[in-house]
């Protein structure tokens, strides 16, 4: 019931913030999505998918992104992983440099030390770095969590977030991003680093090479605190 009201609840605020775009003015729409697929053969048999999305809406001071993630695979006709994360985020610019945001994510990850993981954020956020080819911008938000543990546990909490974001537009072909956050609860500090290099095949193609890191600091002693991933993905700009 909590994962069918929170995806809703996504949904509805997606079209709450996009019904209001009667103005004049043009609509500012820009997205990718990006795909990798691993099949082996033989003595094992592997399969890995791998999908990632992001679509942003900019109207005036106002600006609403949602990203999704969703990963699967499976060994000798086992799945290995499963793995889904939705967030969606509303930020308004009060100031050049400045923004007030809301943030709702969803994880769910049978294969971490829980089961799924819900998390409502509002927070501030500054560029330090604003240019045409390079951002650079801090947050900090408070909220609430909610996870179910794999041991059928529930778990409600308060939550802190802390953020860095960082892209670069080296040249007309490649382009390096990294983010780095850090959510602190009293039951566990979550920190998650992700940093990327694209290679863009064209104005619409892209190669991109990807790491991720996650580190629990409760994870379950019979699962470990740190998930690590390097992926070469291929992906479309919309």
């Amino acid at each position: 019931m909590l994962k069918r009201y929170f995806v809703y609840f996504l949904a509805s605020m997606n079209v709450l913030f996009l019904s209001d775009v009667n103005g004049a003015e043009e609509k500012c729409w820009s997205g990718d999505i990006e795909l990798s697929v691993g099949i082996q053969s033989g003595n094992t048999e592997k399969e890995h998918y791998r999908l990632h999305s992001d679509v942003a809406y900019t109207k005036n001071r106002w600006e609403n992104s949602t990203h999704l993630k969703f990963v699967n695979g499976r060994e000798n006709s086992v799945t290995s992983d499963n793995n889904f994360r939705l967030r969606n985020k509303t930020q308004y610019k009060f100031a050049v440099c400045q923004y007030v945001f809301f943030e709702a994510e969803y994880v769910y990850d049978r294969f971490s030390s829980f089961d799924y993981r819900v998390a409502e954020l509002l927070g501030y956020g500054i560029y330090i770095i604003q240019k045409e080819d390079m951002d650079l911008s801090f947050e900090c938000g408070m909220g609430s969590r909610q996870s179910r543990l794999l041991n059928g546990e529930q778990d409600v909490t308060y939550v802190a977030k802390f953020s860095e974001i960082f892209e670069w537009e080296a040249n007309d072909y490649l382009t390096w991003g990294e983010t780095l956050s850090s959510s602190l609860s009293p039951q566990a500090i979550i920190t998650e680093f992700n940093c990327f290099l694209k290679y863009h095949i064209n104005q619409s193609l892209y190669l991109k090479l990807s790491i991720e890191l996650e580190h629990n600091s409760d994870a379950l002693p019979t699962k470990k605190s740190l998930d690590t991933g390097t992926y070469l993905l291929a992906g479309y700009d919309i």
